[in-house]
């Protein structure tokens, strides 16, 4: 792929950088649960102000409706400012008026923090007209937000076509550069295994269509994994599961089947009757799962299970917590699998926001040769997807 990097522009003094960066960050009452992907792209925002641009960010957060203030990009802000040690300005005005005013206050190495992007009407839709805005007097856009990079949005995708100069992000060039090495994977033929985990199948129907045809093995967790029992007839009790989505599930197990991709599901469950820290529990095989009961993490022989099979593959892609992490000790089963596959020897990959918490919730990265801080976007990828932010740096 042709694009450029930060590394290609010397002179930025006082040039205005727009950069997307993705602080899609979990949040609860105000308070940042782990600010992993901040500190992600903080050598990328060093870089320019280290070089004299005044820095503007933009981010999404959720995906907001109406504008809620739990969704505002403040709190990120604030955490930003104490990690990197400098002041970061905050623009709460979608107007544009009021942001040019606050650009206008900008002086070489500071940094200005736009509102959460999707407050603005268009972003999702690819618009033009706020692609066009956004790139207003901006000198060079920087594109370091992979997470968000398999979306058509106008803040990735459609402002490419509206700014003099576009180049990637240090995080976005170690992405690729991760990329590039698991094609490589693929190319050769080596076994490829993914743990998918998630609350629903709908949210993953065409990945995991696509991903069994190059995988060898997937393994499915969480919720996503209650929905495909069922489908096939177990009792999973008052567990969250999809009723609509059978005939997906199954023609998944099929689609597998024919391309030699072994799908595996639980073996054994932790069930307890209500979802909070240190409930009731018990565990109990898939095929006695209590009527009363919700299925909330992976069993023991599950975990023991897997990391067995997981021992032969040469490439381990890790997508998603095997239960409500979240929650003591439904957070067992996740924290088992991690510690267990710091110990196999193929190349050990881990993406997505919840699979990141639950990893620095369990101080287990160093089971990982690369934590991506892309879940879909790193998926979508690995299917050979060009995504569509790294497509449009390109043209």
């Amino acid at each position: 792929m042709n694009y450029k990097t930060i590394k290609d522009f010397d002179n930025l003094n006082n040039a205005l950088v727009l950069v997307r960066v993705d602080f899609n960050v979990p949040i609860k009452n105000g308070i940042i649960q782990d600010n992993t992907r901040i500190k992600a792209h903080i050598p990328t925002i060093q870089a320019l102000t280290e070089k004299g641009a005044r820095v503007i960010l933009l981010s999404h957060l959720g995906r907001p409706k109406h504008q809620e203030k739990e969704l505002s990009l403040l709190p990120v802000a604030n955490e930003l400012e104490k990690l990197i040690e400098k002041p970061v300005s905050f623009c709460s005005s979608l107007d544009r008026d009021i942001i040019n005013k606050a650009e206008l206050t900008l002086k070489q190495g500071d940094i200005l923090m736009l509102e959460n992007i999707r407050f603005f009407e268009g972003e999702t839709e690819n618009d033009t007209f706020l692609a066009s805005m956004l790139s207003e007097d901006i000198s060079l856009y920087i594109n370091d937000a992979f997470a968000s990079s398999h979306r058509s949005h106008s803040s990735v995708d459609a402002i490419c076509n509206f700014v003099p100069q576009k180049a990637v992000g240090l995080l976005m060039e170690k992405e690729i550069r991760n990329l590039n090495s698991v094609e490589l994977f693929k190319k050769e033929q080596k076994k490829i295994a993914v743990v998918a985990s998630g609350a629903k199948v709908s949210t993953k129907l065409d990945l995991l269509k696509n991903l069994v045809k190059f995988a060898d093995d997937i393994f499915i967790a969480g919720a996503m994994a209650n929905t495909f029992l069922a489908a096939q007839g177990y009792e999973v009790g008052t567990s969250l599961y999809e009723k609509d989505m059978f005939d997906n599930a199954n023609n998944i197990l099929k689609a597998a089947e024919e391309s030699n991709c072994n799908i595996h599901l639980p073996e054994d469950v932790v069930c307890a009757y209500e979802l909070k820290e240190g409930a009731d529990l018990i565990i109990s095989k898939v095929d006695n799962i209590p009527a009363s009961m919700m299925v909330l993490d992976a069993g023991q022989k599950t975990v023991s299970s897997w990391l067995a099979k997981l021992e032969s593959h040469d490439l381990i892609l890790m997508n998603g917590p095997l239960g409500v992490f979240e929650k003591t000790p439904f957070d067992k089963g996740t924290n088992e699998l991690f510690a267990g596959l710091k110990y196999l020897s193929g190349y050990k990959i881990a993406g997505g926001g919840d699979t990141i918490f639950a990893i620095h919730k369990a101080q287990a990265a160093e089971s990982f040769d690369f934590i991506s801080t892309g879940g879909g976007a790193l998926l979508e990828a690995l299917e050979g997807k060009l995504l569509p932010g790294i497509k449009a740096l390109t043209k």
